[in-house]
């Protein structure tokens, strides 16, 4: 996975993510997720937006699981690798992992299993399309057993 690849997203920690201590709330890996999945989504040529005019359709977080391995804090660098790991009749899922850069290193901050289905405005469940079932399945990287 190189710098310039779908799956890496790079950020850094802003002062409303954080306490009055500098470290990233709990809830905000929860955010910066999201902005890994929508930059993974837009560099596929699928953005949110584009899925949902073209398609009418939006993706919803089922569940999520998340594994906190050490803090973030105030004006972190931020490395986001998102990861399709398996995509269903209307359902992905995704593993990222959200990292810290240090000195050329990253240290993981976080571990994210995050299952979503497809829905249309009405919040039913829907088949995702062919045209961007193809375009996911070109990144789909299945976990090992």
């Amino acid at each position: 996975m190189t710098l310039d690849s779908p799956q890496r997203f790079i950020t850094r920690i802003y002062y409303a993510e954080t306490d009055a201590g500098g470290v990233v709330y709990h809830s905000k890996y929860l955010d910066l997720a999201e902005r890994g999945r929508m930059e993974f989504l837009r560099r596929i040529g699928q953005s949110v937006g584009a899925v949902q005019a073209a398609y009418g359709l939006i993706f919803a977080v089922r569940h999520c699981d998340i594994e906190y391995v050490a803090p973030a804090r105030l004006e972190d660098e931020i490395v986001i690798a998102t990861h399709l790991t398996e995509l269903g009749g209307a359902s992905v899922q995704f593993r990222q992992v959200i990292n810290k850069t240090l000195d050329q290193r990253l240290t993981v901050l976080a571990k994210l299993q995050i299952s979503l289905v497809a829905i249309n405005a009405a919040g039913k469940p829907v088949r995702i399309p062919d045209g961007l079932r193809a375009a996911l399945q070109n990144f789909l990287e299945p976990l090992a057993e």
